[in-house]
């Protein structure tokens, strides 16, 4: 064994790491290195929380607060005590494409442009709603869901005329 400098703490040895690796061949030492980091980066992977981040929730004043628990950053949306605008179903059909996208959904109308590229089931599903009363499809492929609900709030413009 070569002269290796023990260092002692607590009762316990403690080599001297680099007089330990000295003389060994930098490949295999490089190899561990490549083989720790990636074992770590694996177990690190596995054990994060897989859940979206996002925490939405209502308070009893109908305000809407979404939470990105993955960037620590809280943005809350309020609802406002001015009269909400209202629109014409002739309004939305002026807003019919990707470059300005209103819908009505359940008597609310909509600016969606900016979720066309965002969302989960394509700019397709989005596109077939613009510049119309997009209720029915939307209710078809997620009435009842809590968090799409929070996100359409957050891009509410006002009420559809009766």
């Amino acid at each position: 064994m070569r002269n290796v400098k023990i260092i002692k703490l607590s009762g316990e040895k403690v080599y001297n790491i680099s007089l330990l690796l000295n003389g060994m061949n930098p490949k295999y030492v490089l190899g561990l290195l490549v083989a720790v980091v990636l074992i770590g980066g694996g177990v690190w992977t596995f054990n994060r929380d897989d859940n979206d981040g996002d925490e939405y929730t209502y308070d009893s004043t109908g305000d809407a607060s979404l939470t990105s628990t993955t960037t620590s950053v809280t943005d809350t949306m309020t609802t406002s005590t001015v009269p909400a605008k209202t629109f014409t179903l002739a309004e939305i059909a002026t807003h019919p494409d990707a470059t300005s996208c209103y819908t009505a959904i359940d008597g609310k109308v909509y600016d969606i442009t900016a979720w066309i590229p965002k969302h989960p089931g394509g700019q397709k599903a989005i596109l077939g709603i613009c510049g119309i009363d997009g209720s029915n499809a939307f209710n078809r492929k997620h009435g009842g869901a809590e968090k799409q609900a929070l996100i359409l709030a957050t891009f509410n413009l006002g009420v559809l005329a009766n």
